[in-house]
């Protein structure tokens, strides 16, 4: 007893930006072709590792043609509701239309190129120039008219605790926080990023999101050397300080 540690372990895959690429547990279903005709369901998420008013499960359905979510809980209900009423928040983004009814969102399924396939393809053709043109370019639709502060809300601190940086930072509100490149697709002439769960109503740094953003591009074999911790922190302006805060929340 006491060997193993759940929380503890969880942590440690956070803090070293790995947690996405691991799973505590698998559900492997097998049927016959008749059995999937039925269900017409592709695919399955379930997200439990939440308190209870953010549990919700993924289906994506009529051969990958629909997303639907729904809550596990009762007391899911509102976070899903919430998510109809996110705004657009940066000029080169365009919001996935979403549909709630009946405790359901549905959205369409979104194929296309993906941010991190689009910049991997610049990386292979050794386009370093192109890679930062365009994330400056993504950066500046943050930063636009956003002025330097330094004064986290206290609904800031209710959900990302009371560890304060000593930068002062663009702030801005309604912004999606879990803004990752393989959920924002090229569509026609825009940018189309799905799955904005976590998107809230008070100020957020806009480094913080950009910081998320890059740093999950890390782990890419093509854009490793290219966007590291050292070059996202000069990117984006942050200090040594700043960067041990983001990662601690």
């Amino acid at each position: 007893a006491g060997l193993y540690d759940q929380g503890a372990l969880y942590g440690t895959l956070m803090k070293n930006q790995m947690a996405d690429v691991f799973s505590n547990s698998f559900l492997l279903e097998l049927c016959n072709d008749t059995c999937v005709d039925k269900t017409g369901i592709d695919y399955v998420k379930i997200s439990n590792n939440r308190n209870k008013e953010f549990c919700i499960y993924t289906t994506i359905s009529d051969g990958y043609a629909c997303v639907t979510k729904q809550p596990l809980y009762q007391e899911g209900k509102a976070h899903l509701e919430k998510m109809t009423c996110a705004k657009e928040f940066h000029p080169m983004l365009r919001l996935i239309e979403s549909d709630y009814k009946e405790e359901c969102l549905q959205m369409p399924f979104v194929k296309g190129k993906t941010m991190r396939k689009y910049l991997e393809e610049l990386a292979a053709n050794n386009e370093t120039d192109e890679i930062w043109r365009f994330l400056g370019l993504f950066r500046e639709g943050f930063y636009s008219d956003l002025p330097l502060k330094n004064e986290p809300s206290m609904e800031f601190t209710k959900i990302f605790g009371d560890l304060t940086c000593n930068q002062e930072l663009h702030w801005v509100s309604g912004v999606e926080v879990d803004l990752i490149a393989d959920n924002i697709f090229l569509t026609e002439d825009k940018w189309t990023y799905i799955d904005n769960e976590w998107t809230f109503d008070f100020e957020i740094p806009a480094e913080y999101v950009l910081w998320r953003t890059l740093s999950q591009l890390c782990d890419s074999s093509l854009l490793g050397n290219i966007i590291t911790p050292e070059s996202i922190d000069e990117f984006i302006n942050i200090s040594e300080n700043t960067a041990s805060v983001f990662v601690a929340w």
